[in-house]
């Protein structure tokens, strides 16, 4: 049982190509691998990459190019580094084909002949695994989570439990997986990557593996019926290679599954063909054709699944959610390409470092350093925040900040900007890393003012009102309505704290509204500091909308919150991510956790507390701000409790949370405490009352109104009722004749 506890490595054995038309036995080859790395390693690490192979077998040494430790399963990746004897060998040998290369090229031309129609254009794309034209791909591609390797290992382990032959009236799966997101966040090259490891994961069971693309646009068809006929014809023919190919492991990729299973009800209650529910159909039957052979795996991708039809998702095994990018993320990606630049000697090498000023003193400064290297060596995202993030002028701290301006935009935005970049924004053959980040930086600004102009000119103009002197007297009702009564003061601070100083807040002046800028500022405030023990409840994620942020940033916010969903038919309730209608999550589960973490203390939530607190901003801002270095004398404070004079009891177990510098702005303003004081307070007003800019000016427009009508109703009365009731009325009745 111990044995069966173990980590899993897995390492891949790379053979050279098989120019002299030698066979090559990868079985012996796995096996005399495992022995070797047994009897002459120690400890194996991941990414690690062997080229020596002393003590190898004659044979084997001239047809082995590499072996990599690729990555472990049920280990803690964390570290990395294993201990060969605590740990199971997962060996497997493979060999790059090269797009010549086909194992059966007449099973390749039946599938792709018959399905052709009259249009000629191409349905399928087969390619034979492991390809070098895939070589490379896995490596490249970043996520925040580890995503792949969660997916590779289920897959790996399914065709594995498929092989074993189960019972496919007991266990009942279809091998289909479905990766969903938004678009631009690498879900085609995610399902190339998957096939490409799934082939060499899975050689022992199966020696060959072909990867069939199907292009789910050009099955449809201009003629009535033709486009169910096409998809059923290309699962008939990929059934027959199943079937006459036993040995071989397919790997099956639509991507853009929407255009082939839209919903059904949607289609048969729109205008939409009947040919479209045929294609669902023709799908469906596929898919349920091919559940019976065990070495086949579908892998579909979607930026739509909401369009998707039931019956479809219903057969989905795996439906994996593939987010936006992250800062990190982003910053990785970019380091990619920069030292790939450098490779190809576009962009000069640089080494960075911090060092002290006095080596021999450690309590002398740091200083960074930036030397002219052959190869470019930038540090990871961690080391960034880590060494680098006090130096604004460096590098590393500069492609940081690259990184998190780029949070929002798609992967392949992010994967061509530090090239295109350098091609719009520089005209010199070689330039420096630090030119190189300067024109990213230009490229993403370029890049953001563009995604975002048609969102920007609908939001950013103010409401401008001039009030004529026709409308005084009702002005002044209007403001009237904003002043308050007489407030009574407390006696004493120890009976309910003392009372705030009246600030002249801008936002409070009935012609004024809230300052954007300052929204923004206040609700970075809240995110940085405030976030972590107070919770935003009552405020979803679209208020912030065209106020503070774009839409896609919200969207990416948003999505970084996973929130539960309905129950299933099986009664569980699944993660998803964040939307848009979706409130802000708390930092705590429960009332229990809350106070468990802040000794007894219950943080309030903040959605209300303006309006929920007596003074309101002035009594928030006055609080923020009126933390004394020391006690004044003769006030008492019990352990664990903070002097706050405007505090009721003056004794608060929240202790100061605003310093000079603890967050840095965006747009560049001073950090103070007062600053942030000021703009945290009108984020948190904000909150209480999103709607306050909207009812100032129906206030206004309302008041007006009633001015025209008041108006007009004088003048009816003055002209037109007046003489009327004036008016003396004689009735004079008929004289009758005779």
């Amino acid at each position: 049982m111990e044995y069966l506890r173990r980590p899993i490595l897995h390492v891949e054995v790379r053979v050279r190509g098989n120019e002299n038309s030698m066979i090559i036995r990868t079985d012996l080859i796995r096996e005399e691998i495992t022995k070797w790395l047994l009897e002459n390693f120690v400890v194996l690490s991941l990414g690690q990459e062997i080229s020596s192979f002393e003590g190898l077998q004659e044979p084997h040494t001239h047809v082995i190019e590499s072996i990599l430790v690729a990555d472990c399963s049920g280990g803690d990746r964390e570290s990395g580094a294993y201990r060969i004897h605590q740990i199971e060998l997962d060996v497997q040998a493979y060999q790059l084909r090269t797009p010549f290369e086909q194992d059966s090229p007449q099973h390749t031309q039946s599938l792709e002949e018959c399905i052709e129609d009259k249009d000629n254009d191409p349905k399928t794309k087969i390619l034979s695994l492991p390809s070098s034209d895939l070589d490379g791909l896995w490596e490249s591609l970043q996520f925040d989570q580890p995503l792949k390797f969660t997916l590779l290992r289920g897959i790996t382990r399914m065709v594995s439990f498929s092989a074993q032959n189960l019972d496919k009236w007991t266990i009942n799966w279809n091998r289909l997986i479905l990766l969903w997101g938004p678009p631009g966040t690498g879900k085609t090259s995610l399902c190339r990557g998957l096939s490409q490891k799934l082939a060499i994961r899975i050689g022992k069971y199966y020696p060959r593996s072909k990867l069939v693309e199907i292009n789910a646009h050009s099955l449809g068809s201009k003629f009535f019926g033709e486009s169910g006929k096409l998809v059923s014809k290309t699962f008939e023919n990929i059934e027959t290679l199943l079937e006459e190919e036993e040995d071989t492991f397919v790997c099956v990729v639509i991507d853009e599954i929407e255009t082939l299973a839209a919903r059904r009800e949607r289609a048969l209650g729109g205008n939409e063909p009947f040919d479209a529910v045929r294609a669902v159909n023709a799908l469906l039957t596929g898919l349920d054709r091919l559940k019976n052979h065990g070495n086949v795996v579908v892998i579909c991708t979607s930026n739509l699944i909401t369009a998707l039809d039931q019956a479809f998702l219903d057969r989905v095994d795996i439906k994996q959610y593939v987010p936006r990018l992250s800062g990190r993320t982003i910053y990785g990606i970019y380091k990619q390409c920069l030292e790939e630049l450098n490779r190809c000697e576009i962009i000069e090498g640089s080494a960075f470092d911090v060092i002290q000023v006095n080596p021999e003193d450690p309590q002398t400064a740091l200083q960074y350093v930036e030397q002219t290297t052959e190869t470019l060596i930038l540090p990871t995202f961690d080391e960034m925040i880590l060494n680098y993030r006090m130096f604004p002028d460096g590098v590393p701290k500069q492609l940081g900040d690259a990184a998190l301006e780029s949070v929002g935009l798609s992967g392949r935005t992010i994967r061509r900007l530090p090239a295109l970049s350098l091609v719009l924004y520089d005209y010199h053959p070689r330039c420096s890393v630090r030119v190189a980040v300067f024109a990213l930086r230009r490229g993403i600004a370029t890049e953001r003012a563009s995604s975002s102009a048609a969102g920007a000119e609908s939001t950013s103009s103010p409401f401008h009102l001039t009030v004529t002197a026709s409308v005084a007297t009702a002005l002044a009702l209007g403001s009237a309505a904003y002043l308050y009564g007489q407030e009574a003061f407390a006696s004493t601070p120890a009976e309910e704290g003392l009372h705030p100083t009246a600030y002249p807040w801008e936002h409070a002046k009935w012609n004024k509204t809230f300052d954007h800028a300052a929204l923004r500022r206040g609700f970075q405030v809240y995110r940085e500091v405030c976030a972590s023990c107070h919770s935003l409840t009552r405020v979803p994620w679209r208020s912030f909308v065209g106020v503070m942020h774009t839409v896609d940033e919200m969207k990416a916010m948003a999505e970084e919150n996973e929130y539960d969903t309905e129950p299933n038919d099986q009664g569980e309730i699944e993660k998803r991510p964040g939307k848009l209608s979706d409130y802000m999550p708390g930092p705590y589960k429960n009332e229990e956790a809350a106070r468990a973490a802040n000794a007894g203390a219950l943080p309030p939530d903040l959605s209300l507390i303006v309006k929920g607190r007596h003074g309101g901003c002035d009594y928030i801002f006055s609080l923020l701000t009126g933390y004394p270095d020391e006690p004044p004398a003769g006030a008492s404070v019990q352990e664990g409790m903070n002097f706050n004079p405007y505090f009721p009891g003056t004794a608060i177990g929240m202790g100061r949370v605003l310093f000079d510098g603890v967050v840095e702005y965006e747009d560049g303003t001073p950090a103070t405490t007062s600053q942030m004081a000021k703009d945290v307070v009108e984020f948190l007003n904000w909150a209480a009352e999103p709607e306050m800019d909207d009812r100032k000016k129906m206030g206004v427009k309302s008041i007006a109104l009633l001015t025209g009508l008041f108006a007009v109703s004088v003048w009816v009365k003055r002209y037109k009722w007046s003489p009327i009731k004036t008016r003396k009325i004689v009735y004079s009745p008929p004289v009758s004749r005779r």
